[in-house]
């Protein structure tokens, strides 16, 4: 299975949260459903550490994501950081049926850096 674009964060603190690149395709955006607020600022998603091998220095599994925060909209979503929120990053995956959506990786929500221009996320598993 390969994984590919579109890829987007839920937050689900109160409320649930949804963050995707405003380049995603609108039929994605919409299957988000009615009642969960999707933002479109969603620049980039660190890289996936995962647990290592055994036998390996233990690695904590964790990454980042990074907002867009030009117009202070990350400011004013995360006004109340959901600090220990359940955060799972998804994509979509092309199976011999079809695309169809998959968890790229779940943590808990534990930092959140803002600054003029952007918001970074830091979630641990």
């Amino acid at each position: 299975m390969s994984f590919e674009q579109p890829t987007w964060v839920e937050v689900y603190g109160e409320p649930r949260r949804i963050f995707y690149a405003r380049a995603m395709d609108s039929g994605i955006a919409s299957s988000f459903g009615a009642g969960h607020p999707a933002h479109a600022i969603l620049l980039a998603i660190g890289a996936l550490h995962q647990r290592t091998s055994k036998g390996s220095e233990p690695e904590n599994p964790s990454t980042t994501f990074t907002l867009d925060n030009s117009a202070g909209q990350a400011a004013a979503i995360l006004e109340r950081p959901p600090l220990g929120s359940r955060v799972l990053i998804k994509g979509r995956r092309y199976t011999v049926a079809g695309y169809a959506d998959a968890t790229l990786f779940e943590g808990v929500l534990t930092g959140i850096e803002v600054d003029m221009q952007t918001a970074v996320i830091s979630v641990q598993a």
